[in-house]
């Protein structure tokens, strides 16, 4: 067989390769390790957590988040990238699998607010967490999360068209994946590039910061309330119960702002290269490789965080469904 007939991995670098390779399975095997107890503890008669439905939405969408994202992966073992069959399929679905994770991901940092403000209300023992309690309302909320989601995402499903090829008397497709300017231009893709950078990145990293600041200062005062349904209650030593569980969620809520924070904000990288093409002459692929990998450690972080407030919380009685 002749070089150019040659199968390699389906990966941008030998940087992108071990990262597929090695680095996104032990992340996808932490996220399982994570999901499993968020669902041990979400199912337990016993257990009382704070935020079930979103906590449990959240885990989902970073399921399906992660399963977007495992071809890439698969292309960097030899079984799937001198298959041909798996390479059609990986070049074919690559462009709409890449639209749905934009649009999972919108999905994620939504609900992700949500679990920390309901979090926050539930302290603040405000009657707005009815909003967040399995209704008409919830239901209302779900179907805003996802309409405002896709209307900032839905032009990724036409960003991008694929050139395709073929080589070795057809047995083997070539791709080349371009900017769509047929049905967008370009001011138009930086328009929608630049909108999205900033409702979807910027302005959450910002109501985190804001949303997770309160709830510290609130932990820290001296109103902070405590249910007669507290785990605590059942202890000789209250006080020093509380006072541990208090000092937990004040470790979580920096941990988990920070993370979402840098994660987040270095996502802003990818549309800077949309904007400014000329970046990827400076090694930019390389830059967003990390940054992806940068990425996906922060969700599952994000996740972890998430879950370990709302079980804190519950354990101290913030808990009403």
């Amino acid at each position: 067989m002749s070089s150019e007939c040659e199968r390699g991995p389906l990966t941008t670098s030998t940087l992108d390769y071990w990262i597929q390779h090695v680095v996104f399975p032990c992340q996808v095997t932490i996220l399982a390790m994570v999901i499993y107890d968020i669902v041990r503890n979400v199912t337990s008669a016993k257990a009382r957590i704070v935020a079930k439905p979103n906590l449990l939405l959240l885990a989902l969408l970073n399921l399906l988040i992660f399963g977007s994202m495992l071809p890439q992966s698969l292309g960097s073992f030899s079984w799937f990238f001198e298959n041909e069959t798996f390479r059609r399929f990986y070049h074919h679905s690559k462009i709409p699998i890449n639209a749905l994770s934009n649009l999972m991901s919108a999905m994620e940092i939504c609900i992700t607010l949500a679990i920390c403000l309901e979090c926050y209300l539930r302290s603040k023992s405000s009657s707005l967490t009815k909003c967040f309690e399995p209704n008409a309302r919830y239901a209302i909320f779900l179907v805003t999360v996802l309409a405002a989601s896709m209307a900032l995402t839905a032009y990724h499903f036409v960003l991008y068209e694929l050139d395709t090829g073929y080589k070795c008397n057809g047995t083997k497709l070539v791709v080349r994946i371009k900017l769509n300017t047929d049905l967008l231009t370009m001011a138009a893709i930086k328009f929608f590039n630049l909108t999205q950078a900033v409702v979807v990145i910027v302005i959450p990293c910002i109501c985190m910061i804001l949303v997770n600041h309160k709830h510290a200062e609130l932990i820290r005062s001296d109103v902070f309330p405590t249910s007669s349904f507290s785990e605590c209650r059942e202890l000789f030593s209250v006080e020093n119960c509380l006072e541990s569980r208090k000092k937990k969620i004040l470790l979580y809520l920096p941990l988990l702002t920070g993370c979402f924070v840098v994660s987040h904000m270095l996502s802003f990288l990818p549309f800077l290269y949309d904007l400014i093409p000329s970046l990827y002459e400076w090694g930019f692929p390389y830059v967003i490789t990390v940054m992806n990998s940068v990425l996906i450690t922060g969700k599952i972080v994000t996740l972890a965080m998430s879950s370990r407030i709302c079980q804190d919380l519950g354990r101290l009685g913030f808990n009403s469904y």
